[in-house]
């Protein structure tokens, strides 16, 4: 049997629900990796989701990986989640 591939993904959402994806993890071939990881990241966003992106709710979960979007992800073996979170919240400052 083929291993189940998961992923993490950091979304900046508002409270209509519309946003984006702004970081993509993965695969990560066992869920309870993808789980850390996200739970990594939220603890790294605790106290600064809010003004990260202003008027923006941003958290880190794990989810499916979607193959067909290799290209979009970040491998999560080759680099650090936080520290690639770290540097996108460093470039965030543009609206969109």
């Amino acid at each position: 049997m083929k291993p189940a591939h998961y992923a993490v993904h950091v979304e900046a959402r508002r409270k209509d629900n519309t946003g984006r994806i702004l970081l993509r993890m993965g695969p990560y071939t066992q869920t309870w990796l993808a789980s850390r990881d996200a739970e990594r990241l939220n603890t790294l966003l605790e106290g600064k989701a809010a003004t990260v992106m202003p008027g923006y709710t941003v958290t880190a979960k794990d989810t499916v990986f979607h193959v067909s979007d290799h290209a979009s992800y970040n491998d999560p073996h080759e680099t650090d989640a936080c520290d690639l979170l770290a540097a996108l919240l460093e470039d965030v400052s543009a609206p969109w």
